[in-house]
């Protein structure tokens, strides 16, 4: 809650007379040094003093200014003339009342002050006790508006239904000592949540209902429009526009049972309506959605049925619920989104992780419970999806930990039951969130796991086969693929990929990468491509890296997701001189655009730094700023990176006629339409690979 603030600024406003127009006699006899004159015009016209004729009354109203309140309580001088407290009241101040009329009451004067003949500056009031009403209070509250009605519970109920949705109560036939008119009003409060009784404005004394804007208003004149509710003290009964509202319907019902009843149901309330009216909904909007609440709370710790809607939608939109209820709408999201197999519907719970960490704990531990109840491969698809998406996992590494669990034991699970349709569908999950669980490492065990499953269909061993490339290095690669079982199911194009792969498996033919890692589909192609490659490296067959394969890896880079443009940037990396030289200028160009496609500026000045070196010594360094030119027309990057790509350059050392050129040729790049991609054309110009024996 917001501070309260402790002291209140007043002023008191005195009449000439006792009747006349009250603009043209109003005094100011006695303000606080921050009561301004606007202020007191203001306040004064929406409660004019000439509207009180009882010897004393207490009026609440809204200021219509910055949401505060102000209560004018209405005096005779020893002169009979009247004399107007105007108490400004935050609504702060008022919220922490919690509808306690008796609290205001006590602030006020019990006799008409002496301020006649001059304006002394007032201190503001001290406000020292805001204590709520305590339960016996609110009881003998209820007890007396139900005497005041004469019993009659459809007139209570009708006069809830009027405050709650915002009909006029007008009272009449009411004794004139304020302090019973004003029982009814606490009588009224008393079944109103206490977070939201502060909305309820009221007037004990108006000539007409329409004189002061209030919702409660005790009017001396007959009444006649059929717009209001009207309660007549004297008969108990009520008159007007007939209402029904399932609030008061409902709070009627527990308090012909019990008024205790009624004090702990507005009081469970009170949280979520007061901060439901808080975001300006009216009234009986927010009373309406404190029973929803309410509703909704008792039914998901009874085990009752409740829909995922529901609970996601109280998760992630209201402050108000306690850790113990987060915690029950989180678990109750958590096994429904794995009953349902509907992870999407578990993303709330994800979202408040950081702001309450003891629920992270929990799910952590529901979760893991739920992988050993056959719930492993939901868990892991849900825990996958938190992991992939812009959410902040504090326990990340954790998260990871019980992926890769949820992954072992789900495989282990479906393969022990030969469910293949099941491995059939957890298996594309696996490969597709592979890296972002870190499931290499867990890698050999799962994949021993599956691969026995190879022989159950090509689909199965094509999945398999892109999990183990996706996991392992080169070597245990070669060894899981080894098996007979999996050899005879893959595409012939990857098998001859991976006998040549080798080091003593002699001279490659031509294009066996790129017709490996093409024979399952070109919507792997950058993922294999890139794969393959590094195994390339990793086994030193720089004669497999041929130009088209690293052309493809440019045009992946350009493309591909973060981890395969990670992959590629491994590819380029690390080649000596003596590697350039084997891979020719037309290879070693597709280098140097591999580094300015993934955005590796530093490492592409070293590139070029030490191609200019190698390559193109002596007369060739015009072709050399040629190569620097078309390295920039050819690979487009993005306008706002130009100035970054540039920087870096300069700071690795390339400077004067090449960093010209890279300037002049990244900005016209910029300027024009995107076209596809293009290696330098001529053979004649730059000299093709030589390839290793």
């Amino acid at each position: 809650m917001a501070a309260v603030r402790n002291t209140l600024e007043h002023f008191y406003i005195s009449l000439a007379t006792s009747r006349g127009d009250a603009k043209g006699s109003l005094k100011v006899a006695a303000r606080t040094a921050q009561v301004t004159q606007e202020l007191i015009a203001r306040l004064t016209d929406r409660y004019p003093l000439s509207a009180a004729e009882m010897p004393q009354s207490l009026t609440l109203l809204r200021d219509g200014v910055g949401g505060q309140f102000f209560a004018v309580h209405v005096m005779r001088n020893t002169d009979g003339k009247p004399l107007g407290h105007y108490i400004v009241l935050p609504s702060d101040t008022l919220r922490a009342m919690q509808g306690n009329l008796r609290a205001l009451v006590g602030i006020l004067d019990t006799t008409s002050p002496n301020v006649a003949g001059h304006m002394p500056e007032l201190l503001p009031i001290a406000l020292t006790n805001l204590v709520p009403i305590t339960p016996d209070q609110q009881t003998e509250d209820m007890l007396t508006l139900l005497s005041i009605a004469g019993n009659r519970m459809d007139s209570v109920e009708q006069m809830m239904a009027a405050i709650i949705q915002g009909v006029r109560l007008v009272v009449q036939n009411a004794p004139a000592d304020v302090a019973q008119r004003l029982k009814l009003v606490d009588g009224l409060l008393a079944m109103l949540p206490p977070s939201v009784r502060f909305a309820v404005t009221f007037t004990t004394d108006s000539a007409t209902h329409e004189d002061v804007d209030c919702q409660v208003c005790f009017a001396r004149e007959p009444v006649s429009s059929p717009d209001v509710v009207r309660f007549d003290w004297a008969s108990g009964q009520t008159f007007g526009v007939p209402l029904r509202d399932d609030y008061a319907r409902f709070v009627m019902s527990q308090l012909r049972l019990d008024t205790s009843l009624v004090i702990e149901r507005t009081t469970a309330m009170t949280p979520a309506a007061g901060w439901y009216l808080s975001q300006g909904h009216r009234l009986v909007d927010a009373l309406a959605y404190g029973s929803y609440r309410l509703k909704v709370d008792e039914a998901l710790l009874s085990g009752q049925p409740v829909s995922h809607e529901d609970a996601s939608t109280i998760l992630r939109t209201d402050p108000t619920l306690s850790d113990s209820l987060r915690a029950a709408y989180a678990r109750h999201l958590l096994q429904l989104a794995l009953v349902m197999h509907a992870v999407t519907d578990a993303d709330p719970v994800a979202d408040l992780f950081v702001k309450f960490p003891e629920l992270e704990r929990d799910a952590l531990i529901q979760l893991a419970s739920a992988c050993h109840k056959g719930e492993a491969p939901d868990v892991y698809r849900l825990v996958t999806r938190w992991l992939a998406k812009d959410v902040e996992l504090p326990s990340r590494l954790r998260w990871q930990q019980l992926a890769q669990r949820a992954a072992l034991m789900g495989s282990r699970a479906l393969a022990e039951a030969h469910d293949l349709s099941g491995l059939s569908s957890l298996i594309p999950d696996l490969i597709a969130t592979a890296r972002i669980a870190n499931l290499r490492e867990v890698s050999r065990p799962l994949l021993e796991t599956l691969v026995p499953f190879a022989s159950k269909g090509s689909d199965l061993a094509n999945d398999l086969f892109l999990m183990v490339a996706d996991l392992m290095d080169a070597d245990n690669a070669r060894q899981f693929l080894s098996a007979p079982s999996i050899q005879g199911l893959l595409p012939q194009d990857v098998a001859t990929f991976l006998n040549v792969l080798k080091p003593d498996s002699g001279h490659a033919p031509p294009g066996v990468l790129l017709k490996a890692a093409r024979a399952f589909g070109s919507h792997l192609d950058a993922r294999l491509i890139a794969q393959f490659a590094l195994w390339a490296r990793q086994y030193d067959r720089l004669d497999l890296l041929e130009t088209d394969v690293l052309s493809a890896l440019t045009q992946a880079a350009l493309e591909a997701d973060d981890h395969t443009r990670a992959d590629i940037g491994q590819v380029a990396d690390g080649f000596t001189p003596d590697q350039l030289e084997v891979l020719g200028q037309q290879g070693s160009f597709q280098l140097l655009r591999i580094k300015l496609a993934i955005g590796d500026y530093a490492a592409l000045g070293t590139q070029l730094r030490m191609q200019s070196k190698t390559l193109y010594v002596g007369e060739k360094q015009l072709l050399y700023l040629r190569v620097v030119e078309r390295l920039f027309t050819d690979t487009p990057i993005p306008a706002e990176e130009i100035p970054n790509a540039i920087a870096a350059l300069n700071e690795q050392g390339i400077v004067g006629a090449p960093l010209a050129m890279a300037g002049s040729a990244v900005w016209l790049n910029a300027r024009r339409p995107r076209r596809s991609m293009s290696s330098l054309p001529t053979s004649s110009r730059l000299s093709a690979p030589r390839r290793t024996s």
